[in-house]
């Protein structure tokens, strides 16, 4: 009853642990993905420099954006605005403003934003304006086929997330519970 009751337990821990780790957050392409990323091209913006991309949502709602760029010059002095219009109107949904000191070169970076519910279907326009940099400095912002490198982020629960991580945890003690029996059949 005892071995039960830990096993129960043990679980009920694993469950809870990997629903904590599929929280994450999820990103859906808005350009091209099947494109080679040598094929990409840069754009360099400087002080008051302005990128714009329309886009369709695919997701239910958004919590940010992934953009990826790269920084050169002084980054700790480079501070980029970020918007989200409504297409049609072109009136502003939501913005932000970051800096770009720990940008990682060719990497995503992600502007978050608050969340923005029923977005599943809505014409965006995503704005990065530099704000601030010094003359030495540039932003390079990376399109495929004219269209922005970017993703839509949202950050919660991911049920495949979920079910690839128990499925490992299974595979694991089945496994362990496998190679036990194996090497106790010989004593």
């Amino acid at each position: 009853m005892k071995k039960k009751m830990m096993i129960f337990l043990a679980s009920i821990f694993f469950v809870a642990l990997a629903m904590i780790y599929a929280v994450i957050d999820r990103t859906t392409d808005i350009y091209d993905s099947n494109i080679d990323s040598s094929d990409y091209n840069a754009v360099g913006l400087t002080k008051s420099g302005v990128v714009e991309q329309e886009f369709e949502s695919a997701e239910e709602y958004l919590d940010g954006m992934a953009v990826k760029l790269d920084a050169s010059g002084n980054t700790n002095k480079i501070v980029l605005d970020y918007a989200l219009l409504d297409k049609d109107t072109r009136k502003e949904i939501t913005q932000g403003e970051i800096s770009l000191e720990d940008v990682q070169s060719g990497k995503f970076f992600h502007l978050k934003f608050d969340r923005i519910n029923g977005c599943m279907g809505e014409s965006y326009i995503f704005k990065i304006q530099v704000k601030e940099c010094d003359e030495s400095s540039v932003v390079s912002v990376y399109y495929a086929n004219d269209v922005l490198v970017a993703r839509t982020l949202r950050h919660g629960f991911d049920l495949e997330t979920f079910i690839i991580t128990i499925c490992f945890v299974l595979y694991i003690v089945l496994f362990m519970k496998w190679l036990s029996k194996l090497f106790n059949q010989g004593n």
